[in-house]
């Protein structure tokens, strides 16, 4: 990440990470490279670790999201380390 990203993130109070810290792309026989959700193989316990970063920080009020995929993986990975409520709202847009 560049400088000028870490600073704007710092600046507004902004974290980023990615969800998914081991996984495989399974494009089907004779398909384009694609970076599609759709062709990643992906394990729960391949996902970040989010308990860490919830134990520092102080606040949470929104999460936002790259994908429907990306935003599953995360729900179902918070649900697992009990940071999340079967209660909470969630949209897309």
């Amino acid at each position: 990440k560049s400088q000028v990203a870490r600073d704007f993130l710092e600046r507004h109070n902004l974290w980023m990470i990615d969800v998914l810290q081991k996984y495989q792309r399974n494009w089907p026989a004779g398909s384009e490279c694609s970076a599609d959700d759709k062709y990643i193989k992906w394990n729960l316990n391949d996902c970040t670790c989010f308990k860490p970063i919830f134990d520092k920080c102080l606040s949470l009020s929104r999460i936002a999201f790259t994908s429907k995929n990306a935003a599953s993986w995360t729900l179902q990975k918070l649900l697992k380390e009990q940071l999340l409520s079967m209660n909470v709202f969630i949209c897309y847009k």
